[in-house]
Formats: structure tokens, C-alpha cells, sequence
């Protein structure tokens, strides 16, 4: 940073420190802790897992092979060979 910034460095220095200095954990963890309880009460977390856990082995070892094709443009970035139509106009 040249000498021109140094006027701006010490004022965000200094608001970053009392900020550091007013920070609470255990008053930004409690409501966490809070919701997670209450979330846990309506569906567990083991049903959760094991219901996403289920939708995603239909991804991979199902009849839709949409999911292998993404991966697969993912991964290998093809060129596209025509340009859609909503950007091709003059078609």
C-alpha cells in the first residue's frame, strides 16, 4: 500500500479491534443452539440423512442418466456447436 492509504487503514484497523473486543459467542451459539434443538424435535437428523442419503443413490445408480451427463459436462466442458436461439436473434 502506497502512503496515500494509510490514511484509511488506521480507522478500519481500529473499528475492526473494538468490534473484535464486543464480540459474544455464547449470545450468537444460543439462538443457534436453540433453532437446532426445535428442528430436531419436528425431524431428527438421522431421518434427514437418510432420506436425502436415498434420493441421492437414485442419482447415481438410477434410470436418469441426466445426472452422469452434467458430471460428465462438468468435468469435460464441451464447446458448444450452436448458439441458443434466445441470443441468436437474427434467426
Amino acid at each position: 500500500m502506497g502512503q496515500g492509504s494509510a490514511g484509511y487503514v488506521a480507522p478500519l484497523r481500529d473499528q475492526a479491534l473494538s468490534q473484535a473486543k464486543t464480540y459474544t459467542l455464547t449470545e450468537r451459539i444460543l439462538p443457534k443452539q436453540a433453532q437446532r434443538v426445535a428442528d430436531e424435535a419436528l425431524r431428527p437428523l438421522a431421518e434427514t440423512r437418510k432420506d436425502e442419503l436415498s434420493r441421492m443413490y437414485c442419482n447415481f445408480y438410477g434410470f436418469d442418466p441426466s445426472n452422469h451427463v452434467a458430471c460428465c459436462h462438468f468435468v469435460h466442458k464441451p464447446i458448444h456447436v450452436w448458439t441458443p436461439r434466445h441470443l441468436a436473434l437474427h434467426r
